[in-house]
């Protein structure tokens, strides 16, 4: 299995970087990389090398372009905050509509993915107002459920509704739970439809933990994801499952439901 393993992650970084393309313009790269956005054009970043011995990682406010040319107000009161809070989550700036990250030749790499996977999540914001249809409504109300008829199981558990304020805005969780009678986290269920939607979902999330995170770290984060078929757990794949992973304390598969209480109990 381990052989089977190492060859999956050889051949899959092999691919991704066939994938990439580079261009070079004078003194500046072009990177042409091979994840898109919701309306499936390429991102592209621009190297451009600095006195100072930096790189700058930059999307010439690409990405802010693409949300206003979907119908985004990219100029309203509550645009800018969470733009900036998304960019403060993976470590990265903005500078009016640009999103950048100035990189040591050491970490350009690891700086490179974090500016990826913001824009990816910047892009996703394209969704934020899409209404909901009845059959999907359903289907977020019945995970839920099941999530609490399994705390509901537990001896010692209790939880309730809680509202808390974050650095810019208020959230309301489901379930904020008690370990005999001692706050110990938050549990908040996660269930998707399609691919974009969960990675959607995964990003959302993320910027409420953070949002929290930036008032007081008090309460432990606990992702539980539904992916109780295949075809589920396709939807939260490496991009969804990566972005749970660093933002929240735990993440748990419905699948394997079962490790719920022992990680409530750690």
């Amino acid at each position: 299995m381990q052989e089977l393993d190492e060859q999956v992650i050889s051949q899959y970084v092999v691919t991704i970087q066939r994938l990439f393309k580079t261009r070079q313009f004078e003194q500046r790269w072009l990177i042409v990389t091979p994840f898109t956005r919701p309306d499936g054009e390429y991102i592209e970043l621009e190297l451009v090398p600095r006195d100072d011995g930096k790189v700058l990682i930059t999307d010439n406010c690409s990405t802010v372009d693409y949300l206003f040319s979907t119908g985004v107000n990219v100029e309203a009161a509550d645009f800018k905050p969470l733009l900036s809070l998304i960019t403060r989550g993976f470590g990265i700036e903005t500078s009016s509509e640009e999103i950048y990250k100035a990189a040591s030749i050491d970490s350009i790499g690891h700086d490179l993915h974090r500016v990826l996977n913001a824009i990816l999540g910047i892009s996703f914001l394209a969704y934020r107002k899409r209404l909901l249809q009845p059959r999907e409504l359903r289907i977020r109300k019945r995970f839920p459920t099941l999530v609490r008829d399994s705390l509901n199981k537990m001896k010692e558990i209790t939880y309730k509704s809680e509202t808390i304020k974050g650095k810019l805005i208020t959230h309301t969780f489901p379930f904020c739970v008690y370990v005999n009678e001692r706050k110990k986290c938050l549990v908040h269920p996660l269930t998707a439809n399609t691919e974009s939607e969960a990675l959607r979902e995964a990003m959302i999330l993320g910027f409420r933990w953070i949002d929290i995170k930036e008032r007081e770290n008090k309460y432990r984060k606990i992702a539980v994801v539904d992916d109780a078929d295949s075809r589920k757990a396709t939807y939260w794949g490496n991009g969804p499952m990566q972005i749970l992973g660093e933002l929240s304390d735990k993440v748990v598969s419905w699948s394997k439901r079962e490790a719920l209480e022992e990680v409530l109990r750690e």
